[in-house]
């Protein structure tokens, strides 16, 4: 093989290769296209994680609410006070107009089997140094009385904030001659995260299954 040939094969091997400025322009397109796609995989973790955390947050919240109305349901005697001390007269139950933040009405259960019916009481507290807002529950049977705050117990969990809660009586008291009812509007964050808070207004209507009448 001649000289001229060899260099001829040299040369066409050498053509075959990338230049350094074509190499430098592949690695920042990958680079580009990495960073692109790379930020939209974040994007969609996040929103996803978002997703649950609000779902896992308003499923107690729901939670919590249907656990009130299945066993308000039940009860009679509604009365609802706008003040915080726990109401103790059934002469003047109904707040349709301006609501209360605390609710109280006699179950169809008997905890300690006295033969006495127990007493249910649901309060809003909000939100304080310490505390996030809450919707608390106080069953009074026998020697146990819902006359101080230790003897409430929370039904939300710390992922919720409840800012705003009312219990709306309609129809209450023993010679109002319908059929009672309670309307509980709530309001509040829900999110362990701040970026990943939202916020919810939810309002349910239960009717008394006892009849009245």
């Amino acid at each position: 093989m001649s000289f001229l040939s060899k260099q001829k094969i040299i040369s066409a091997n050498v053509s075959n290769g990338f230049t350094l400025v074509e190499l430098m322009v592949a690695v920042a397109i990958f680079t580009i296209v990495a960073t692109t796609a790379g930020s939209a995989l974040m994007g969609i973790i996040s929103a996803n994680k978002k997703a649950r955390s609000i779902q896992s947050a308003m499923n107690d919240v729901n939670l919590a609410l249907e656990s009130v109305s299945k066993d308000m349901r039940m009860g009679t005697d509604y009365e609802c006070s706008s003040s915080d001390t726990v109401p103790g007269n059934y002469s003047s139950p109904s707040c349709p107009t301006t609501g209360g933040t605390l609710i109280k009405y006699k179950s169809n259960k008997d905890a300690n089997g006295d033969g006495v019916s127990d007493y249910i009481y649901y309060k809003f507290y909000p939100a304080d140094s310490t505390n996030k807002g809450s919707i608390r529950m106080c069953a009074a049977s026998g020697s146990i009385f819902c006359n101080s705050d230790s003897s409430f117990s929370s039904l939300t969990s710390p992922e919720v904030n409840v800012t705003k809660m009312k219990f709306y009586v309609v129809n209450g008291g023993t010679t109002s001659g319908a059929q009672p009812r309670v309307v509980i509007t709530m309001s509040g964050e829900a999110g362990a995260v701040v970026s990943l808070k939202t916020t919810f207004d939810i309002q349910t209507s239960v009717s008394q299954r006892v009849r009245s009448y």
